[in-house]
């Protein structure tokens, strides 16, 4: 058997930087996802614009610059498929910054006990933490 026979335990504190880092990515992300998804309908709605001018009789230019517009649509089109898979990943991304959060958050070494011992107040007991005996 390679390696040692002790237990090792392997521990990261993180620091208030962490915790502010994480909530900027996921801020960035949050604000993309509402751009995009804004822009999503904007060019959708451009979309059936040129599709109805096209269609419509009245329009002279429907006829001549029919196969354009098609070929126009069929563009926007699969500009719309990639911005829903841009906000699916910026929707992951939230995601897993959403849990990087709370490893932070339930780290009992990190900012918790920090906070308490700025803020005074007494660091939680190994009751209040479920007995796990890592101290604060």
């Amino acid at each position: 058997m390679l390696g040692t026979r002790d237990e090792v335990t392997y521990r990261t504190n993180y620091t208030s930087t962490d915790l502010q880092n994480i909530q900027i990515w996921e801020d960035i992300a949050q604000d993309a996802t509402t751009v995009l998804e804004a822009n999503i309908e904007v060019v959708r709605l451009l979309r059936d614009f040129y599709i109805a001018r096209r269609d419509d009789n009245s329009f002279l230019l429907g006829k001549s610059c029919g196969k354009d517009v098609t070929a126009f649509a069929a563009q926007v089109t699969n500009l719309v498929a990639d911005m829903m898979f841009q906000v699916g990943r910026a929707k992951a991304m939230i995601a897993r910054a959403s849990s990087r959060k709370s490893l932070v958050d339930n780290n009992p070494s990190s900012l918790q006990c920090k906070f308490l011992t700025i803020l005074g107040g007494a660091a939680p007991s190994k009751s209040s933490r479920g007995g796990n005996g890592i101290p604060c």
